[in-house]
């Protein structure tokens, strides 16, 4: 039996995508606050804001 090619391969794949699918398992949020755009106590302070 002859490899597979990758026209076949990506059309197994593009015909069978739900059977690939993995549902999200984690998020992230990456939330930055600028020293020099705000200060750095008004970084702090924001990032202060987020614990609350």
């Amino acid at each position: 039996m002859a490899p597979a090619t990758e026209r076949q391969l990506r059309a197994h794949f593009l015909g069978r995508q739900a059977d690939y699918a993995v549902p999200p398992a984690i998020t992230f949020t990456h939330i930055f606050f600028s020293n020099k755009k705000h200060g750095d106590s008004g970084a702090k302070q924001k990032a202060a804001l987020l614990q609350r």
